[in-house]
């Protein structure tokens, strides 16, 4: 049997751990292979780069290394991503469970304990947080979830072997999907769609297309080139059915759901009764006015980083990491139509301006003009005053080389991803480390945020003092994903990542550091850092009383901590 990794795919890992920021001679090898087949896996499953693949890390649970819950090709990492789902929205479910090995020899009982921990968890036998809090929020029969659901939601496994090449008898498989099928209480309530085992041929094939969902190969009518610019080699104007267009936003080949993360305004910002979208959709519905749509409307701005014409199709053209920077409305009303009138909205052409750069300057300059001329839902709150010197603050301060992101598609170049913070990832750090409050960032978060927000408590105040508040909040969740994702901690439970970032500034202020400077001085130090996070790490498995039922949920538990390490500084 192999003792090590074949070399394609040692070749793969080390690409994945470049992408990560993973020291490799730091981590564990089998913590390294979780990483990979959680990341390769569930960006197979939604056609797309996944930015996050310690976010369905299963953490210490027995059986299970990797869950993804995801609706409507949305991954759900926590009980606050539910709020984002539309209350009209047909969701559709699907929920990935992930084991991984690098035994030097295949084992048959493991791969049937990964089916048995499979039916426990869905049974909430093996409680798994949160993701058996958001199972418990989905199915939930008083909850509005079910109502919308449009089928049964699908489960599949994957087990990854990095080492082996074993051919699993079909009796055996067989077997074990019967484990899950035969289940009379699962009628209904899951069904389960495959069992997969990936091994090293199929890791590197899943491997390899991930970065074919960066490209997509398009074909325009009537282009008028623009001239050629510095840092900008090709731009044109050009006319675009939706049979084409739905190739770059919707996933699965067209036939599958909207990638969100394509479209610069968040889709929340898709007002579902606005008289926009009204018009937009009158006009689609009336058959003598769909045939002038493109008259009609304003059209979209496609920024992408390459613009190459096809060998043989004049044409078709790849276009590479693209993003929907105009014309998100026009984009999603389209989509709808097209699921009632598919014929019809294919037909359906709107003029598009397609922009190739790299530059990252050059990109965000022409992402905030082209939203700038627009009226822009005030909910986004990505072009007042606050915002923009909360930016240029991140980008003064180059000592963790992280940025804050006012509009989607900014940083898109920028690696490893989780050195790119949104506005949602700043307000829930800053209210988990400022405010004291992480247990509110678990459920209900965006509500909370929206609140606060409209209460004056977050992204109010501008000057260098507060501005390093929300700096510090963001080095704070920085430092979490990098530790974690080189696996110098691991979480006992993933409700508990808001509660390490406030652990974590109790423990500074404990050891004198009561200066947000002085703090961000102390973590400059990567050493420092990983002995601060190993220690709080350590303190918060020790209180019994957060790992209750939804302890991480809990105020006075929470209130509980702080007095811990209140406690602490007063003994020393």
């Amino acid at each position: 049997m192999a003792s090590t990794f074949d070399i394609g795919l040692k070749s793969k890992l080390r690409t994945f751990a470049e992408k990560f920021s993973i020291d490799t001679n730091a981590i564990n090898e089998q913590d390294w292979f979780e990483l990979f087949s959680n990341y390769t896996v569930i960006s197979n499953i939604l056609n797309e780069d996944f930015d996050d693949p310690n976010s369905v890390s299963a953490g210490k649970s027995k059986g299970l290394d990797g869950i993804g819950i995801i609706v409507n090709n949305r991954i759900i990492k926590d009980e606050s991503d539910l709020e984002k789902i539309g209350e009209r929205e047909r969701l559709t479910v699907r929920i990935c469970l992930i084991q991984s090995t690098t035994g030097s020899s295949f084992s048959l009982q493991k791969f049937q304990s990964f089916t048995d921990e499979t039916i426990n968890f869905l049974k909430c036998n093996n409680i798994i947080e949160p993701f058996s809090d958001i199972l418990k929020k989905l199915f939930d029969e008083e909850g509005r979830y079910v109502e919308q659901m449009v089928e049964t939601p699908i489960v599949d496994l994957y087990f990854c072997s990095g080492k082996t090449n074993h051919t699993l008898s079909s009796v055996e498989h067989e077997c074990e999907k019967k484990k899950i099928r035969s289940r009379n209480d699962f009628d209904f309530q899951f069904n389960l769609n495959d069992i997969y085992l990936l091994q090293t041929d199929e890791l590197k094939s899943y491997y390899e297309k991930i970065d074919k969902f960066l490209e997509v190969l398009v074909e325009f009518n009537s282009e008028i080139p623009l001239a050629e610019k510095p840092n900008i080699p090709v731009s044109f104007v050009s006319v675009l059915k939706f049979s084409e267009l739905k190739k770059i936003i919707v996933s699965d080949e067209g036939k599958g759901f909207l990638r969100e993360k394509l479209f610069v305004e968040n889709v929340r910002s898709r007002i579902e009764n606005s008289s926009v979208n009204d018009d937009i959709l009158s006009t689609l519905n009336d058959n003598n006015k769909r045939p002038y749509f493109i008259y009609l409307n304003n059209g979209i701005t496609i920024l992408c980083e390459q613009v190459r014409r096809h060998e043989v199709s004049p044409n078709k053209f790849y276009i590479k990491h693209p993003r929907i920077i105009n014309g998100c409305q026009t984009s999603h009303i389209l989509f709808d139509y097209y699921k009632t009138n598919p014929d019809e909205a294919d037909k359906t052409e709107v003029i598009a301006k397609i922009i190739s750069t790299t530059n990252p300057d050059l990109k965000k300059n022409i992402i905030y003009a082209t939203n700038n001329q627009n009226a822009i839902d005030k909910d986004l709150e990505t072009l007042n005053d606050f915002h923009s010197k909360l930016e240029e603050h991140f980008i003064g301060k180059d000592s963790f080389g992280i940025y804050f992101e006012r509009l989607r598609g900014q940083y898109s170049e920028i690696s490893p991803p989780y050195k790119v913070l949104t506005k949602e990832i700043i307000a829930k750090a800053y209210i988990s480390v400022l405010l004291k409050e992480p247990h509110l960032m678990k459920s209900n978060a965006l509500s909370r945020i929206e609140k606060y927000r409209d209460e004056g408590k977050i992204f109010t105040k501008i000057d260098n003092c507060e501005l390093d508040k929300y700096y510090y909040s963001g080095v704070l969740y920085f430092l979490t994903h990098k530790i974690l994702a080189n696996n110098t901690i691991q979480l006992k439970s993933k409700t508990m990542d808001m509660h390490i970032l406030l652990a974590c500034d109790l423990k500074l202020t404990q050891g004198g550091k009561n200066s947000v400077n002085e703090k961000i001085s102390y973590l400059s130090n990567y050493e420092n850092a990983k002995n601060l996070f190993i220690e709080v790490n350590n303190i918060l498995e020790q209180q019994d009383y957060l790992f209750e039922k939804r302890g991480f949920y809990s105020n006075p538990k929470t209130k509980q901590l702080i007095t811990y390490f209140a406690n602490q500084n007063d003994t020393n």
